[in-house]
């Protein structure tokens, strides 16, 4: 990132695929803050999706408020504006109908 020659660059950070990476807290606290300006904090079931298809639909239509679920993220902190995600009874992510909609 800072070799793409811009200021305005940088990582959003989603504690739903962080929790499910290789990448560890150590990592992420070892990059300049600048580069870390937002995060997306949402909790979700501990156990990983098995399949594309439930790793698809966990991350659209799974993800919990921090400290609802078993990702931990209620413990740690991130820096930077939060955007949380709630319960909601429809995915702001749908897959396409095909009417257009």
């Amino acid at each position: 990132m800072t070799h793409a020659g811009g200021d305005n660059v940088g990582v959003l950070v989603d504690t739903l695929h962080f929790s499910r990476s290789s990448s560890t807290l150590a990592e992420l606290r070892a990059m300049p803050p600048n580069l870390l300006p937002f995060a997306h904090i949402c909790d979700a079931a501990a156990a990983p999706p098995k399949s594309t298809e439930e790793m698809l639909f966990t991350a659209r239509s799974e993800r919990l408020p921090p400290g609802l679920g078993g990702l931990g993220v209620a413990d740690g902190g991130v820096c930077g504006p939060v955007v949380c995600t709630l319960a909601c009874p429809f995915g702001f992510e749908r897959p396409p109908t095909g009417n257009g909609n």
